[in-house]
């Protein structure tokens, strides 16, 4: 075996070797592989090393805390030294030293300040435990919302791009992850399954040949102990040819927070101006 692996070129050892890793895996790790042999065999074999060594390191993980992972800095200036003029070029810097040492920090909700930022990487994200795996190119990755999240910016995120802008598309209604189970409400329609709503929906689809919406808009998020209400309103053309209809009004998205999974569920949608 040894000699015809000699007579091989060298793509063809890679090749070979490859094939040698990925049962490797399968047999220590149960790994199962997808990868087209269009690409480069050499991209191919740096993968799999790079999985191979991940899994080495995560299957008996050393833990230490994002502070030492990065090398324990200590020319990082308190938060409250730093002026407003100056917040976003040492952000910059922070976030170019951790991303050096494979750690990152992400942030969704635009509400939040490159100030807050800043305090919240210095003085509790050095703090928080990590897995030091340290493997080339790996990026260790933390988000800030989910250690405060803007339930306002969410919530009304979702009542637009999960709810409203999907209802008013031709693409069937299917993925209900932001909606509860049970127990539904859409305009007078109360007590519908996920089943029930999706049928309602894509009923109204199937009615029109074109829906163009124009526009949908958030006016207003508000919140009532566990209930919140997204408000705002929207302008959508539906075309059945030789007619077409406009409709401009408004929108409620209501939704509820569920303790045991520690999110918000769309529970209610009233589209007003329509008859659905």
């Amino acid at each position: 075996m040894s000699d015809e692996f000699e007579k091989l070129n060298t793509e063809e050892k890679i090749k070979a070797e490859n094939e040698f890793l990925k049962m490797k895996m399968m047999l220590e790790h149960g790994a199962d592989f997808y990868i087209s042999n269009e690409g480069p065999p050499e991209i191919e074999n740096d993968f799999l090393r790079y999985v191979m060594a991940f899994e080495k390191q995560h299957a008996n993980p050393v833990y230490t805390t994002v502070f030492k992972k990065i090398g324990s800095p200590t020319h990082f200036k308190p938060v409250i030294s730093i002026s407003e003029a100056d917040i976003e070029t040492e952000y910059e810097k922070l976030m170019d030293y951790m991303n050096e040492h494979g750690v990152d920090l992400a942030c969704c909700s635009p509400n939040i300040s490159v100030r807050e930022l800043y305090r919240f990487t210095i003085e509790e994200l050095f703090d928080k435990e990590i897995a030091d795996i340290n493997v080339p190119g790996m990026m260790s990755s933390f988000i800030y919302d989910e250690f405060y999240p803007d339930h306002e910016y969410d919530n009304s995120r979702v009542a637009i791009d999960e709810c409203i802008t999907y209802i008013f598309s031709k693409k069937p209604f299917e993925f209900m992850g932001h909606f509860d189970k049970i127990d539904l409400q859409l305009n007078d329609r109360c007590g519908l399954s996920e089943k029930d709503f999706q049928s309602v929906i894509n009923r109204f689809k199937d009615v029109f040949i074109e829906i163009d919406l124009r526009y949908a808009e958030v006016e207003s998020c508000e919140f009532s102990k566990e209930h919140c209400y997204v408000r705002g309103k929207y302008g959508v053309d539906l075309t059945n040819p030789p007619d077409k209809i406009s409709i401009d009004d408004h929108w409620v998205v209501e939704l509820r927070y569920i303790k045991d999974y520690g999110y918000w569920y769309i529970v209610n949608v009233q589209l007003y101006g329509l008859k659905i």
